[in-house]
């Protein structure tokens, strides 16, 4: 998964160097499983949704594999509160995945990590309307590598529309006019 890592960089002034943080995102061009995955989490919304109007839901996991899943009914909660519903999705898909004999994905998403057979994990929220950031979404996109920092994760957030996907912190993403299911 093509993550920004976080590095600090020097201050142009002498003495004590500042840091600047860059909020982790994806980065174009992004791998061509990761694409496929992002893909058909954009499919799955515009063949199960049919309501125009529905409260976000944030997911967690693999798109078209084990995720679990959180609808957003609270009226705009904190940082804070973002940050603790992360870290407590992230913690129940990772008991899930103790728990439950794994699920075969219909394809392999991505390669895993160096001495891992777990896939990586990606955060996303399907909301109605279009793929312009809204302010929920930077919200989200700000508590995202929060939790994932205390977590020790990389957790990428990104939002997902009936056009589309796009990572708010970045600006990546990808439309499409008419999104149909890949011939087999």
């Amino acid at each position: 998964m093509a993550l920004r890592a976080s590095s600090p960089q020097a201050s142009p002034r002498p003495g004590p160097a500042a840091s600047v943080v860059v909020a982790p995102g994806l980065v174009v061009p992004v791998p061509a499983a990761l694409e496929a995955a992002l893909r058909d989490a954009v499919l799955e919304h515009v063949t199960t949704e049919h309501r125009r109007v529905f409260a976000p839901v944030l997911h967690l996991g693999t798109p078209g594999a084990r995720r679990v899943e959180l609808p957003l009914y609270l009226p705009r909660p904190d940082h804070a509160l973002r940050t603790d519903l992360v870290e407590a999705l992230y913690r129940r898909h990772r008991e899930s995945a103790l728990h439950d004999p794994p699920a075969p994905p219909a394809q392999p998403v991505q390669p895993c990590p160096p001495g891992t057979d777990a896939p990586p994990v990606l955060l996303w929220c399907t909301r109605p309307g279009g793929l312009e950031p809204e302010d929920d979404d930077l919200a989200w996109s700000s508590a995202a590598p929060c939790a994932a920092h205390e977590l020790e994760v990389s957790l990428p957030l990104v939002v997902v529309t009936r056009q589309g996907w796009r990572d708010p912190a970045t600006g990546a993403g990808r439309s499409w006019r008419r999104l149909r299911p890949a011939r087999r």
